[in-house]
């Protein structure tokens, strides 16, 4: 088992305690174990069950209803979520942990100005350790760039964009949005200029930064940088024709990703990044034959079919109706004015990849 948790592979892990359990089912520490494990492994189902099961086991379990409220943040049931973490704020209302994922919960909810409460008491906790802080500031600039406030954004971003000396995605894009959307595109600049220097290979750092030089119209260095970047690899590739999307410069990004599968032809993301360009240019009907390439030789690969089947919600006319089931499941088809870097990042933060330990 503990290969597999040095692997990542949570799920393998988490099943090898199953004939342990089988065999000591009064063993509720087996159970708890499996329940983070799968907690860890993305399948909240089961971990809400695992968690449910010892709560009713022992209601004074405040550590198995910690983990269920977590199952069920990451379940999207926001409410019944609140109302653990209500119940056990109660007992330890200081505590930072319950207040981060509290605050997680509501902006889940929407409910940006409770969600703002609760990370600002984790900043007032002087005993929060640091992974919390930067979580709550990230958190707050979140908060503050949906509500329009985008100085704001940028100032609780700021502090928050390198944690234990590696980038933190979320607040960079965070304060690049915030920036972006006042057209201070020479001010996020000189925001990624020093990033971009300290972390040259990080994709997003790179993307944003080959973006907002485009922005800010210094299109030679940004297409030397994009060229550099195209070098790097796949997932550097994807970020940059990602850039260069934001810009409508759909040519340039499909250019840089057929470059990219010369040297990468089997690499499946870097075929569905290229189909995805063809899809935003307009070019519905290459899109939809490389898309079906792709399902075809990689029937496992789940993104392929959400692309295909908002594309025909596009093309039959139901798009509306499409956009709101795929809402419902956290999908955005391409072209849409949210971005994946525009959506909430919860799972950055989730219970799943989160801090705590059983």
């Amino acid at each position: 088992m503990e290969v597999y948790q040095k692997d990542g592979d949570w799920r393998k892990a988490a099943d090898l305690l199953t004939p342990l359990i089988d065999e000591d089912p009064a063993n509720v520490d087996f159970q708890r174990q499996q329940g983070y494990l799968y907690l860890r492994a993305g399948d909240a189902e089961k971990a809400r069950a695992a968690f449910k099961h010892l709560v009713e086991l022992d209601p004074r379990d405040t550590r198995a209803e910690f983990y269920l409220a977590e199952s069920l943040n990451d379940l999207n049931q926001f409410e019944e979520a609140d109302r653990v973490y209500h119940r056990l704020l109660e007992k330890t209302p200081d505590d930072p942990d319950l207040l981060a994922s509290l605050g997680l919960s509501q902006i889940g909810e929407r409910k940006w100005n409770e969600a703002r409460q609760s990370f600002q008491l984790v900043l007032g906790n002087t005993q929060a350790p640091d992974n919390l802080t930067a979580l709550a500031r990230t958190q707050i600039a979140y908060i503050s760039l949906q509500k329009g406030q985008f100085t704001e954004a940028v100032e609780y971003a700021k502090p928050a964009m390198v944690f234990r000396d590696k980038p933190n995605g979320q607040a960079i894009n965070i304060a690049v949005d915030a920036l972006k959307k006042e057209k201070k595109y020479a001010d996020a600049v000189s925001l990624l200029s020093p990033l971009a220097s300290k972390y040259p290979a990080d994709p997003t750092i790179s993307a944003r930064y080959v973006e907002m030089l485009m922005r800010a119209g210094d299109r030679e260095k940004a297409q030397q940088l994009a060229t550099s970047q195209a070098k790097l690899g796949p997932k550097n590739s994807v970020a940059i024709a990602e850039a260069y999307a934001q810009n409508d410069q759909f040519p340039e990004a499909i250019t840089l990703l057929k470059g990219a599968l010369q040297a990468n032809a089997s690499d499946v993301d870097l075929q569905f990044e290229l189909a995805t360009a063809y899809e935003r240019s307009g070019e519905g009907a290459g899109a939809e034959k490389m898309f079906l390439e792709i399902l075809k030789a990689h029937p496992d690969h789940t993104a392929t079919p959400r692309r295909r089947h908002a594309q025909s919600c596009r093309q039959s006319g139901a798009a509306k109706r499409g956009l709101r089931r795929l809402a419902r499941l956290g999908l955005f088809p391409p072209g849409q004015a949210r971005s994946r870097r525009e959506v909430p990042h919860r799972r950055d933060a989730s219970a799943s990849q989160r801090r705590h330990r059983p």
